[in-house]
């Protein structure tokens, strides 16, 4: 049997036309280095402009890594202090805050009293700013403080396109609440 000789060739200087031998049995075959790859891992082609394997992973490595946001820059949010109107405000020292992340999500954490008692129908908490303000009119549910019934009690909270956070209902009968709501801004 003949002896295979030794190949030390540079893996970009390969094109896959190099023959390979292949000892089978008593018999030594003939082939191509492409055929043996098309063997293994079929006949697919880098679809990258290096055609060298370790060339190629780092393209793909680069490209997925410029494609990539990392994890801080998704999770970055702004945060204000909500902006209460001059009737109401924190109750107990509460951190009372609009959250807005990068995908345009909105919180709104509102821990909130009357200064002079109880709420009026349709009064305004607050108004938020630009920017954190939703397409729409919206509706959410709160959870206040009743001091006519002693006891605690669901309010109805509008969010308003103009900004505006109304209190809805109960009508009057709400001193202090406490709201959280989450929507999208464009």
């Amino acid at each position: 049997m003949p002896k295979l000789k030794d190949f030390i060739t540079a893996e970009n200087e390969l094109d896959g036309q190099e023959y390979a031998y292949i000892s089978q049995s008593d018999k030594t075959r003939k082939t191509t280095l492409q055929k043996i790859k098309e063997l293994i891992i079929g006949p697919g082609t880098l679809n990258t402009t290096n055609k060298a394997i370790i060339g190629s992973i780092n393209e793909v490595k680069t490209i997925a890594d410029s494609n990539t946001t990392s994890l801080s820059e998704i999770t970055q949010k702004t945060s204000i202090s909500f902006p209460f109107n001059d009737s109401f405000m924190e109750f107990d020292s509460a951190a009372s805050k609009v959250i807005k992340n990068s995908f345009g999500m909105v919180t709104i954490c509102v821990n909130f009293c009357h200064k002079d008692g109880t709420t009026l129908l349709n009064e305004s908490i607050g108004t938020l700013p630009i920017g954190y303000r939703p397409s729409k009119d919206f509706c959410s549910i709160g959870r206040g403080y009743s001091i006519i019934a002693n006891a605690d009690t669901f309010c109805n909270v509008a969010i308003k396109a103009d900004g505006t956070v109304n209190l809805r209902l109960p009508s009057s009968n709400i001193n202090r609440g406490y709201l959280i709501a989450s929507y999208y801004v464009e």
